[in-house]
């Protein structure tokens, strides 16, 4: 079904994968929680070198491309 993370990434769904702490985000909230909080105040930091209507025009993009497909091997 390709829904993995590192599927999403390839497919351009995602921008990037968060990565969590050893024994997975469930065995360690808090630090889950400050990993992400890293992740997100250095996204929005990169977002605000970045024109609003590039921003707009970025995402409308984005999701248009969302709707492309290929063929896929099966065994």
């Amino acid at each position: 079904m390709r829904i993995t993370a590192p599927d999403l990434k390839e497919l351009d769904i995602i921008d990037a994968i968060v990565p969590e702490p050893a024994g997975g985000a469930q065995a360690d909230h808090a630090k889950q929680a400050t990993i992400l909080g890293e992740h997100l105040m250095a996204c929005l930091e990169e977002l605000r070198t970045v024109a609003p209507a590039e921003r707009v025009e970025a995402r409308y993009q984005k999701f248009r491309r969302m709707g492309v497909f290929g063929q896929a091997k099966f065994f």
